[in-house]
């Protein structure tokens, strides 16, 4: 097991290097055309592909606890305070962070995705603060735990000063929800809370869950494309923004925050357009 950690350590160290020489170039001037977006999918040798993918959950569990930097919205509570007085029950997260190795070494802009279910108002609301199916989460929706999402440690709920510690944050809002499919779809979300994390990205397998997978499991008519890589369907985080803005989803473009060294700011439909053109 030793020989297997250290030679994995290798590996990450390389897909590292080369996710660092082939990342973002910030700054970088694009169109706005969102056609090159996620078109190509394969940017690591299939050989070096198959052999992460035999140490895939050891990988991803030591890439994940690997970080540069604090992510610039980290320290900026007006910020994400911003984002959460915005969000509805359902809307779509998609965070962007350089700074963590993980992120690095998924191919675009942005690499997580998570949900909003709401606050114990919003579930006071809907009427499910006393539904039993809420029974076992209503100590974590107290807590401020209003997110779900799937990482390394399975499928839980968050609260937004955990899943803000990134560089941007884009959120999105599905269309034409009505009250009642959005209690079913609450509770539908909270029913995979423990469900394990998908180390091998396959996403037709709903036994364990990435990220993108769970919000698109959930909510497959948000209309967000699969893609092909290394011979299985793939579901990207770039590509619900960059088919939403191409008004191909069932989602608008709710807002886009971006921090730097210096701050942050309000993003603009063509700030966004730019950061992600320059990832592909």
């Amino acid at each position: 097991m030793n020989w297997l950690r250290q030679n994995l350590a290798w590996l990450l160290l390389f897909l590292a290097l080369g996710a660092c020489a082939n990342g973002v170039e910030e700054g970088k001037s694009s169109l706005s055309d969102l056609s090159t977006c996620c078109a190509n999918t394969e940017r690591y040798p299939p050989v070096l592909v198959h052999t992460a993918s035999i140490g895939a959950p050891i990988l991803g569990r030591m890439a994940a606890r690997v970080s540069f930097r604090p992510g610039y919205l980290s320290d900026q509570p007006e910020a994400q305070a911003y984002l959460v007085e915005q969000m509805q029950p359902l809307d779509i997260i998609i965070v962007r962070s350089r700074a963590k190795l993980t992120h690095r070494l998924i191919h675009g802009a942005f690499a997580h995705v998570a949900v909003y279910l709401g606050n114990e108002d919003d579930y006071r609301k809907l009427g499910l603060l006393d539904n039993p199916a809420v029974a076992d989460h209503r100590t974590a929706i107290a807590a401020g735990e209003t997110i779900i999402e799937s990482d390394y440690r399975g499928v839980h709920l968050s609260p937004p000063s955990r899943v803000f510690r990134t560089d941007a944050v884009v959120v999105l809002r599905p269309k034409t929800v009505g009250t009642a499919e959005r209690r079913r779809l609450i509770l539908a979300f909270l029913s995979h809370v423990g469900t394990p994390f998908d180390f091998h990205f396959r996403t037709m397998d709903d036994r364990c869950l990435y990220c993108a997978e769970l919000a698109n499991h959930i909510l497959p008519d948000l209309g967000v494309p699969l893609r092909s890589a290394y011979g299985r369907s793939i579901i990207l985080p770039d590509d619900f923004i960059a088919r939403t803005l191409e008004g191909r989803t069932n989602m608008r473009l709710l807002s886009f925050v971006q921090g730097d060294r210096n701050g942050w700011h309000i993003g603009t439909r063509d700030e966004l357009i730019s950061v992600i053109n320059a990832a592909w």
